[in-house]
């Protein structure tokens, strides 16, 4: 059976351990863990709300959200943002993730609108979210930073 309990101050090691196997997964550029561990600490010192899940007295996956007031759901409450949601690689394949977001629906955010990325890098994970009843909402693009060209580009591209 799953359960969940507050992420605290004693659990940046492992959630950022989870979230570095998440940027593998995920097939992004993978950060340093001292990085990962300190932007980790930010988000459980209040920036986030913060969650892991067990299953018997063991720890399973996290997730870690924020509301979003300012996109409401249809009942006029603030949707939230999903920001991670990781089921530890041991257990996936087993309704352990579907558990979890069963109780992060139910009893966490109690049935408000969600909102989560998916990277295109990702397609398991993208049919996991499909699987769960999610569907597209936009389609995201970036361009990576670039050097600084000085020289002026007149209007005749000259």
């Amino acid at each position: 059976m799953i359960a969940w309990r507050r992420s605290g101050m004693d659990d940046p090691d492992r959630l950022s351990l989870w979230n570095l196997h998440l940027q593998e997964d995920e097939g992004a550029e993978v950060m340093a863990f001292v990085a990962i561990r300190e932007r980790m600490r930010r988000w459980l010192a209040g920036v986030c709300h913060s969650v892991v899940f067990t299953e018997s007295g063991r720890d399973v996956g996290y997730a870690i959200y924020r509301y979003r007031a300012t996109d409401p759901d249809p009942q006029g409450e603030g949707g939230v943002y999903l920001r991670r949601f990781f089921v530890d690689r041991t257990c996936r394949g087993r309704g352990v993730g579907r558990g979890m977001i069963r109780l992060f629906t139910e009893e966490i955010i109690r049935g408000r609108s969600i909102l989560l990325k998916a990277y295109e890098s990702n397609p398991g994970g993208q049919a996991f979210w499909r699987a769960l009843g999610f569907e597209p909402y936009y389609v995201g693009f970036q361009r990576r930073a670039i050097a600084y060209c000085a020289r002026r580009v007149d209007g005749d591209g000259s």
